[in-house]
């Protein structure tokens, strides 16, 4: 599937962290500025949450408000500095200053503002190929991204939607890829160019070196969007029954994910929050209720009930009013870890949410 790169592309890039850019872009923006093509590259935060490469590099351990302020700054200048390898201006660079791992959290909050942000860059700007993080990334920041950018393609006014391709920077060993669909081959001196870049990172690189710069070993790959969870998912099952909601869910413990669960449900009605609850699944199987509480002001929004455990359960929402949404994600959280077990699934929504099952599907966990 080509690019279609040439100098009337309009590429917007949307990016968690100064880094991400040359580690999942690096290539793609380096040929974009070779034919010509224009550019916005909107950072979502300033990576300033970054606290042991700070403590390695600056030799100190307590790291306070401005500490952390001074980090993104380093973090700002040194992705200028990898932009302008790949031959993008600063001037085509916006740093939006959300709070670094603190994106989900603004997300079940329903905070709006990096919505209205993206939308209105949407808007005005019309971009004709969009590059954004993948929903199955399993850092918090990241697939917190792809849903901000999904809320903003679904409320902008703009007539012809851009082209819109996915770039995953963390996944776990072994876990499903969805990037099948599009690959961008790099020459040798395109690698070498992305490795310049990589590079620049020093705050990163000091403690990940190996790492980082296995990004620039080979080509880049990136999927069209779709609607649907990676076939792996945690939240595997899901169907409407008589407009009720069932969801399987078969989470799977791993070192950097473990202990107790929380289910995070996000709903949107035209790209706005509509929905947001986080449900703290019991560790005991039977027909358990657990409330649903709506994260952004304790409101009730119904109940649902668990059956299983926490290896394979069922959670059916029996009485709660999902017709106002027409977007829904949902991923299930641990406690311990920094990353998660697996990003946001998409959920289908029906139009005609008492609809009868289709063929071929089957109730999952009915009492």
């Amino acid at each position: 599937m080509p690019l279609g790169l040439s100098r009337g592309t309009r590429l917007l890039a949307v990016v968690p962290h100064p880094d991400d850019e040359s580690l999942a872009l690096g290539g793609l923006l380096s040929r974009a500025a070779s034919v010509g093509a224009d550019f916005r590259i909107i950072y979502l935060t300033s990576g300033d949450n970054n606290p042991w490469p700070q403590r390695a590099l600056e030799r100190r351990w307590r790291i306070g408000a401005q500490d952390r302020v001074r980090w993104g700054q380093r973090r700002q200048a040194e992705a200028l500095a990898a932009l302008g390898l790949l031959g993008v201006p600063s001037e085509k660079v916006v740093f939006l200053g959300y709070p670094d791992q603190g994106l989900t959290r603004l997300l079940m909050q329903g905070d709006e503002a990096p919505v209205e942000r993206l939308t209105e860059v949407l808007d005005a700007w019309r971009p004709t190929l969009l590059a954004a993080p993948c929903l199955s990334d399993i850092h918090p920041d990241h697939s917190a991204a792809a849903v901000f950018v999904r809320q903003a393609m679904a409320a902008t006014r703009t007539e012809n939607a851009p082209r819109w391709i996915e770039y995953l920077v963390h996944s776990r060993k072994g876990s499903f890829q969805p990037f099948q669909g599009l690959c961008l081959p790099l020459s040798q001196e395109q690698r070498n160019t992305k490795r310049a870049a990589i590079s620049c990172h020093r705050t990163q690189t000091l403690l990940q070196k190996r790492k980082l710069f296995s990004f620039s070993r080979g080509d880049e790959r990136f999927a069209p969007v779709s609607g649907n969870s990676e076939p792996h998912h945690p939240v595997l099952d899901f169907h409407w029954h008589d407009g009720i909601l069932h969801l399987g869910l078969t989470p799977t413990p791993s070192p950097g994910a473990c202990g107790p669960i929380t289910l995070c449900i996000a709903g949107n009605r035209q790209g706005q929050a509509s929905m947001r609850s986080a449900i703290r699944l019991p560790s005991f199987p039977g027909g358990k209720f657990v409330e649903l509480m709506d994260s952004r002001n304790s409101e009730r929004l119904g109940r649902a009930r668990f059956y299983g455990n926490r290896r394979r359960a069922t959670v059916v929402f029996e009485d709660v009013d999902l017709g106002h949404v027409d977007q829904l994600f949902a991923k299930v959280k641990r406690s311990f870890g920094f990353f998660d077990e697996a990003g946001w699934g998409a959920l289908s929504v029906p139009d005609v949410l008492d609809a009868e099952i289709p063929a071929g599907l089957r109730v999952v966990g009915s009492p």
